[in-house]
């Protein structure tokens, strides 16, 4: 049994191509982003297997200067949007993130 990939709509595959497929296409990758000042945040779709743990479907990151200075993972689309929004209001509200290492 090979390795198994998750689809936003939550059917899987085992097919590799047909996940870089939806992993290279933007407009499906791409859950959520937002500007604040000098913060760049993004949610994406990966839908990538994970072994022995939950899955982490998507992931949240803050960028600064290109560079991914945050990051968080969620296993499921509605909580990957709602951290997104939660994280965005911080943001707005004037959290700056500690450089994760």
């Amino acid at each position: 049994m090979g390795l198994t990939f998750t689809f936003r709509d939550g059917t899987t595959t085992e097919n590799v191509i047909e996940w870089a497929m939806k992993y290279e296409d933007d407009q499906y990758r791409h859950v959520a982003r937002d500007v604040v000042g000098e913060f760049a945040l993004s949610t994406i779709w990966q839908g990538m297997p994970s072994v022995g743990m939950a899955p982490n479907n998507y992931e949240t990151a803050i960028f600064r200067g290109g560079h991914i200075i945050w990051m968080t993972r969620w296993s499921f689309e509605e909580e990957a949007v709602e951290g997104h929004a939660m994280t965005l209001k911080l943001l707005q509200d004037g959290w700056e993130p500690e450089e994760q290492e």
